[in-house]
Order: C-alpha cells, then sequence, then structure tokens
C-alpha cells in the first residue's frame, strides 16, 4: 500500500481497493473496528507497508505479567440484565467473516450457542428447523438481505416467527430504523459495534421473550379448562 492508503486504512468504511467491495461484499469496517478494540484495552494497532511487498500489522497492548489488572465499573456500566435461565441460542446472520469473528468474540461471556450464517435466506432456513433465543441480522447481505429474511421470518410462522431480531447495520438514521420496525424487527444495533451495548441488547430481547413464554404458559390451562 502507498502512503495516501496507509494513513486512511483504519478509517471506517475504507478498502485499499474499493473495486473489491461488490465482488466479496466487504464493508471497510474490520480494521475499524480491530483498532477500536485495541484503544478500548489501551492500546493500538499499527500498520508498515511497502508498496507491492507486502504489510506488517503490530498490535501493541499494555500488560503487567503476574497481575491481576483492577476492572473499576460504574453504577451505569453496571446495569446489564441478568442472564435468562438456561443456555441461549443466538443466530447471527452476517456475510462479513471478520465482523462473524468479532460478533462471536463478544458473544462468548453469554456461554451462549451461536449460529452463524452468511445471508438472509440462510437464516430462514435455519429458523425453520431449531428455535432461537434472539436472532442478530445484518442488513445488507448477498442472496438476501436482512429486511427481506425477516419479512419472511415474520410471515412463516410456527415457533420463531416472534423470536427478536436485532439489526446490525452501519444505517443509523430514523428512517433506517423505522424500515427495520416495519420489517418486525425489534431492536437496532449500529456499527462499529460496542461490545456492552451488544450484550445489553441480547440480554434485553431474551428476557422479553422469556417473559412473553411465560405469560402465554400461564394462559394456556386457563383456557384449556373452560
Amino acid at each position: 500500500m502507498g502512503p495516501e492508503t496507509l494513513q486512511r486504512l483504519f478509517t471506517a468504511f475504507e478498502q485499499a481497493d474499493g473495486s473489491i467491495t461488490r465482488r466479496f461484499g466487504g464493508t471497510g469496517l474490520g480494521l475499524s473496528i480491530a483498532q477500536r478494540l485495541a484503544q478500548m484495552m489501551g492500546g493500538r494497532i499499527t500498520a508498515h507497508s511497502v508498496e507491492g511487498e507486502g504489510s506488517t500489522f503490530v498490535l501493541g497492548l499494555p500488560a503487567a505479567i503476574g497481575q491481576t489488572p483492577d476492572v473499576v465499573v460504574d453504577e451505569a456500566e453496571a446495569e446489564v440484565p441478568m442472564m435468562p435461565t438456561g443456555t441461549l441460542r443466538i443466530l447471527v446472520a452476517e456475510d462479513n467473516l471478520a465482523n462473524q469473528r468479532i460478533i462471536d468474540l463478544f458473544l462468548r461471556p453469554l456461554g451462549a450457542e451461536v449460529t452463524i450464517v452468511g445471508d438472509g435466506r440462510e437464516a430462514v432456513e435455519a429458523l425453520a428447523v431449531q428455535p432461537f433465543d434472539v436472532v442478530l441480522m445484518d442488513m445488507q447481505m448477498p442472496v438476501m438481505g436482512g429486511l427481506e429474511a425477516t419479512r419472511a421470518i415474520r410471515a412463516a410462522g410456527g415457533p420463531n416467527a416472534n423470536v427478536p431480531i436485532l439489526a446490525l447495520t452501519a444505517n443509523v438514521l430514523e428512517a433506517h430504523q423505522e424500515a427495520c420496525r416495519e420489517a418486525g424487527m425489534s431492536g437496532h444495533i449500529s456499527k462499529p459495534i460496542d461490545a456492552r451495548f451488544l450484550l445489553t441488547s441480547v440480554l434485553s430481547a431474551a428476557h422479553v421473550k422469556a417473559s412473553e413464554a411465560q405469560a402465554a404458559a400461564q394462559v394456556e390451562p386457563a383456557a384449556t379448562a373452560l
């Protein structure tokens, strides 16, 4: 890469070669997300490149060998919903491989069963054969996008017809959020993804689903008795 490309490499939505975007479906968010993760841990990623020869990326993180770091969490940050009973089953529909890995890494603290698919059609097919507690749905994917997939899921009926679907998208305008709601989505998570907001949103959605299922189970016996 040349010096000009190197200067903007960690900027969101930038790619060294813009011509590959449509072919491979990349968004230019991978390095931006990686840099943000490094900065959240007090470090940074640097890059050195010689055009036509190759590139070197270095991740630097502060660490003290043999010591346990002190973690300070303020009261606002501590307000994260508790884990529902049982193992969460989460479906992630995301076509970008880097984003798949990051989301999977963010979800690991939940101890959830995470299934990852690469487009909306695969998400619809997965929901047709097994139940899930939460779906994380990217908006722009090949074959079938997030909005179309959500409409298909809602129209299909069955045990997953009302599963919470959270949009994953860099489109944060109110018009985009309204389009998500009209398609039947339950919430909106913007990219680059904030790990704490992702976990809070997933747990909140899972709690709502569990509460609705519990309420339905309490009503059904009474209806049967009548």
